[in-house]
């Protein structure tokens, strides 16, 4: 006969009881730059931003700074500030740093870092015109060094 090692206490899984309540759920907003992740949450006039080199991390000290905020309002606020003791967090990914990346690509960015009118840089692109050596050159470095971004890029 087998038995199952399991046991949802040993691994620290709260037991919960029919008349418990649910915990309060906040969101986490998380965007990675570099190796650093930036974490904020947002509430009814409330905004708590802390920086950690994971998720985890980040979600440890903004749960330090939302309970210390909470200790210091006490009883003088409203309850739509108040959180209990304990609430879950949900993660969520900042997506600006893709949009900043892909409108690299629209002509009027490539044509600014190329030094190149965008009229003329999308006649090029329709082969309306033909750029010269130098022109092909800028535009194909140009599009090696935001290759190198994408490749770079991390969002998790």
């Amino acid at each position: 006969m087998f038995r199952s090692v399991y046991n949802a206490r040993e691994i620290g899984c709260p037991t919960i009881s029919k008349n418990a309540k649910p915990l309060p759920v906040l969101t986490i907003i998380l965007e990675k730059q570099a190796s650093q992740f930036w974490g904020r949450i947002e509430r009814k006039n409330l905004l708590a931003i802390t920086t950690g080199n994971t998720p985890e991390i980040v979600a440890k000290k903004l749960s330090s700074q939302l309970r210390e905020f909470t200790n210091y309002l006490g009883s003088h606020s409203s309850e739509e500030f108040m959180l209990s003791g304990d609430f879950t967090f949900n993660y969520l990914y900042d997506m600006t740093r893709v949009r900043e990346l892909f409108q690299q690509f629209r002509i009027s960015s490539l044509a600014e870092q190329a030094n190149i009118s965008p009229d003329t840089l999308s006649q090029f692109m329709t082969s309306k015109q033909h750029p010269s050596y130098q022109q092909a050159q800028q535009i194909e470095e140009l599009i090696q060094q935001f290759g190198r971004e994408m490749i770079n890029f991390s969002l998790l």
